[in-house]
C-alpha cells in the first residue's frame, strides 16, 4: 500500500518540448488496488470508481505547459452527524499550468495553480489524486440529517449504536460544565 503516492501514472513531456505534437491526451482509470491506496489516503468508506481524462497543451511561454482535466469518481464518505455511509458522484474539472522545477520563483504568477514537472515528465496521477482530494467534500452528511437531530445533552459521548444512544438519553447524560458548576455549588 502506498498512500503517500496511490496513483503514479508519469508521462514524457518530450513530445511537447521538441515539437512533434501541440497537445497530450491521456485517460486514467484507477485500478481496484489503487483505488483501495487512494481510498486510506483520503480516509474514504470506498472508492468504487475513479477516472480521468488530461490534456495537456503547450503555452507561449517556454517550459510552460497548461494541463486540464476532468474527473470523475463515485465515493463512499462517512456523514460527520451520523457516522453513516454517504455516496457521491464527484465530476471535477481542474486547471492547472505545469512549470520546470528549476524555474525560479519570481516566475511563477501569484494567482496560477500550478505543479512542477521533473526530467521532462510529469506524475499526472498524483495530480489527479490531489483534485479528487480537493473535491471531497469536507463535512459529508447524509440526505435529512441536521445537527438539530443530535441531543445536546450528548455532545462529546461518543455513541455506537442506536440502544446505547437511547440508554444514555434515558439516564438523562448531564453537560460536562454542569457537573463542574454542581461540585462548585457545594463548596
Amino acid at each position: 500500500m502506498n498512500i503517500n503516492q496511490p496513483l503514479s501514472k508519469k508521462i514524457s513531456l518530450k513530445p511537447l518540448i521538441s515539437g512533434v505534437c501541440e497537445f497530450l491526451y491521456k485517460k486514467i482509470e484507477a485500478s481496484e488496488h489503487e483505488r483501495g491506496d487512494i481510498s486510506a489516503r483520503f480516509c474514504l468508506v470506498e472508492l468504487e470508481q475513479f477516472f480521468v481524462q488530461i490534456t495537456i497543451n503547450k503555452t507561449a511561454q517556454s517550459n510552460w505547459f497548461a494541463l486540464s482535466g476532468l474527473l470523475e469518481a463515485k465515493v463512499t464518505q462517512k456523514c460527520v452527524v451520523t457516522l453513516e455511509p454517504v455516496q457521491k458522484n464527484i465530476n471535477h474539472s481542474f486547471e492547472l499550468f505545469l512549470a520546470k522545477e528549476n524555474i525560479s520563483p519570481k516566475k511563477i504568477p501569484e494567482d496560477q495553480d500550478f505543479e512542477f514537472y521533473y526530467d521532462d515528465a510529469v506524475d499526472i496521477g498524483e495530480i489527479s489524486a490531489i483534485e479528487l482530494g480537493l473535491a471531497l467534500d469536507p463535512y459529508p452528511r447524509k440526505p435529512g440529517v441536521d445537527l438539530s437531530s443530535i441531543d445536546a445533552n450528548l455532545k462529546g459521548i461518543q455513541v455506537f449504536n442506536e440502544q446505547e444512544f437511547e440508554l444514555l438519553k434515558k439516564n438523562n447524560i448531564q453537560k460536562p460544565f454542569s457537573v463542574l458548576a454542581e461540585l462548585q455549588r457545594k463548596e
